[in-house]
C-alpha cells in the first residue's frame, strides 16, 4: 500500500470515484464519449461495471449487458437457459 502523498493520492482518487458513481446523477464525460462514438451504429455493450455509468451515459439499458449482475439459470430458476 503507498504511503505519504502516495496513499492521499489513492485516496483522493477513490473518494472522487465513489462519489461520482455513488451519488453523481450526471452522466459521465467519458461514457458520454464512448456512446457518441457508436451513435447511429448497431451495439451492444457487454461490461462487468455495475456502477450504472453506461446507462447513465445514454446507452439503451436493451442493448447493455452486465455479466455481474445479469440473471442466470443457476441462480434464477425463471431464466431460461
Amino acid at each position: 500500500m503507498a504511503s505519504g502523498s502516495g496513499a492521499a493520492l489513492l485516496w483522493g482518487y477513490w473518494a472522487v470515484h465513489i462519489d461520482d458513481i455513488r451519488f453523481c446523477t450526471a452522466p459521465n464525460p467519458l461514457y458520454l464519449r464512448l456512446r457518441a462514438l457508436v451513435d447511429g451504429e448497431d451495439h451492444w455493450v457487454m461490461t462487468s461495471n455495475v456502477d450504472g455509468l453506461f446507462a447513465r451515459g445514454g446507452f439503451a439499458p436493451d442493448r447493455l449487458l452486465d455479466v455481474l449482475t445479469a440473471p442466470h439459470p443457476a441462480l434464477d430458476p425463471t431464466v431460461a437457459p
